[in-house]
């Protein structure tokens, strides 16, 4: 939209500039050398703007079918009662004003459907959480979040107000999404509310799952999802 109202006006306020303004002035050749450039320009930023909205768009699609899919495979191991205690997460690296424009993991497509949960405004620095401790490490990680300090577990770097909202959450398992020349660029997070599901979270099949659902997101560019 703003792109759309910046082409409209180059294209129709200029040219009325030009036919008010006196012939004698240098005026209308100075804004008729920046006319043709700013109209293409603006149209290709207009251009390119849908496209990007297409292609985002494309690519969430193609991320929930990944996950649900996944989802699915989980879902076929377990007890009917077990299946909604499992869920599914993509978190990408991004760099927002309320981070101070640092890169940190912000979740960007959940199954099922965070986006109006305390969860979803999540934001999680390199070390941070299981999802950061991946990101840092370059290297799968599992959390069983249902041992306190004391008893050998870990608070995982995570603020106060981080740990109460996350306090439903029994176990965690973090598979770094990573590009070749990028290094890592999100994190696939698979977790649990029930605490009989920790093991399963822990168990050698599920990783390996969730590290051949974390190589074909690699092949997507998630980065645009959010």
């Amino acid at each position: 939209m703003f792109w759309l109202l910046i082409s409209a006006c180059i294209t129709y306020i200029v040219p009325v500039l030009l036919f008010w303004l006196p012939h004698e002035s240098k005026l209308p050749l100075f804004l008729l050398g920046i006319y043709v450039p700013a109209v293409f320009f603006a149209q290709y930023k207009l251009i390119y703007s849908d496209y990007a909205t297409t292609k985002r768009e494309n690519i969430s699609i193609l991320t929930q079918e990944i996950l649900r899919n996944l989802h699915e495979r989980l879902s076929r191991r377990l007890q009917e009662h077990e299946r909604e205690q499992i869920r599914v997460n993509v978190m990408i690296v991004k760099r927002t004003w309320q981070s101070k424009f640092k890169p940190v993991l912000v979740m960007a497509i959940s199954i099922p459907d965070l986006s109006n949960s305390p969860e979803w405004d999540l934001m999680f620095e390199k070390r941070q959480g299981c999802s950061g401790t991946a990101w840092d490490q370059k290297r799968q990680i599992f959390g069983d979040l249902t041992r306190i300090k004391e008893e050998g577990g870990s608070q995982w770097n995570l603020t106060k107000g981080m740990l109460e909202i996350t306090r439903n959450v029994k176990a965690i398992l973090s598979t770094p999404i990573m590009k070749k020349w990028r290094g890592v660029v999100g994190v696939l997070n698979i977790d649990t509310l029930d605490p009989s599901l920790v093991e399963f979270l822990r168990d050698e099949e599920t990783r390996e799952q969730a590290s051949e659902a974390a190589q074909v997101l690699a092949a997507l560019k998630i980065e645009m999802l959010r």
